[in-house]
């Protein structure tokens, strides 16, 4: 276990970070270490900061028993959220729990949210053209991809969005926003917090195997096919929008937007077990591993980016090890 080199911040809000990919039990880990060093938690997770989102989020609400939780929602799924937004919540949760004298706990997988907290990023103020916005709206997912490709063509720089974001017309007219609105690079200022930050680095067997575990509890005893069909007739969320939430949202939104009328014929499809008899069978069982794969490859993708961070003590082993170190590097980083 590499431990980088700690600075003298002292005198400054002490922070601890745990992070890690999707399934990696992050959650988990937090809330015992929150009860260990008298902390509440703040989520940093760019899609539980919506209401009506529980289960395809993993917002595992019952995991904090009497832990206080921050950052969790926020904001009815029909309205927009950014990153400035998402630090502003933050920051005022920081706050809250250290003139409470206790320990803040950042947990999530959404690297940027935490970098954006961790580097103390200064965001620049957005502002939404709405003629652009609009004449977005209107593209085909396909023509997106082609507008940002040639935006990354003409400022000489790699495709920076991940297969899921590349995926999401959303996620791509917000590039675009920004890009062609020539927003400058966010700027980092000196760290606001003394940070400690833990990732959790599964083996790759045993996260294939938690990913399929995981999204089978989801959608046989949780009725995550009931949550998303409701987020559109209960709560009004358009279909376009919910797949542009991505994951979950993207392969399960299409398969009951292009199925819908037999859901509408018969809710009992929305049953697991009623489905998996019906003559969906083979079309629910194709999502169903295309989702797998692609949880798989998006946790792939947030290891590639906090591997970045060099500061991140990254541990590994069974859970009784993990557990072990992680406290004793909480106990070593609060009595310093």
């Amino acid at each position: 276990m590499d431990r980088p080199t700690k600075n003298n911040n002292s005198k400054k809000t002490k922070l601890v970070a745990i992070v890690g990919p999707t399934a990696s039990g992050k959650t988990a880990l937090g809330v015992y270490l929150a009860k260990k060093f008298n902390g509440e938690i703040i989520s940093a997770d760019s899609r539980q900061v919506y209401k009506f989102m529980n289960i395809g989020t993993g917002k595992d609400l019952k995991e904090y028993d009497n832990i206080k939780y921050y950052c969790i929602d926020l904001i009815e799924p029909t309205s927009n959220f950014n990153l400035a937004k998402y630090v502003k919540y933050a920051k005022q949760a920081i706050s809250k729990i250290q003139n409470k004298n206790k320990i803040p706990f950042l947990v999530g997988g959404t690297g940027l949210y935490i970098n954006a907290i961790i580097e103390n990023y200064d965001l620049n103020k957005e502002k939404i053209d709405i003629k652009l916005r609009k004449e977005l709206e209107l593209k085909t997912k396909k023509q997106l991809q082609k507008i940002v490709l040639n935006i990354c063509k003409k400022n000489k720089i790699k495709n920076p969005l991940n297969n899921s974001d590349w995926n999401n017309p959303y996620r791509l007219i917000r590039f675009i926003e920004k890009n062609k609105n020539k927003y400058s690079k966010d700027k980092k200022n000196d760290k606001q917090y003394d940070t400690l930050i833990i990732g959790i680095k599964p083996d790759k067997t045993i996260m294939q195997e938690k990913i399929k575990k995981r999204l089978d509890a989801r959608l046989e005893d949780e009725d995550m096919l009931k949550e998303i069909w409701d987020l559109h007739y209960k709560h009004h969320v358009t279909w376009k929008r919910i797949i542009s939430f991505g994951l979950e949202h993207r392969f399960i939104g299409q398969f009951l937007k292009d199925n819908k009328k037999y859901f509408l014929k018969d809710k009992k499809l929305l049953n697991i077990n009623n489905l998996e008899k019906s003559e969906l069978k083979d079309e629910y069982i194709k999502m169903k591993q295309g989702l797998e794969k692609e949880i798989t490859h998006f946790a792939k993708k947030q290891m590639t980016w906090f591997k970045k961070n060099k500061d991140i003590i990254w541990l590994t082993g069974d859970k009784k090890e993990i557990y072990k170190t992680a406290n004793k590097l909480v106990k070593e980083f609060i009595l310093y």
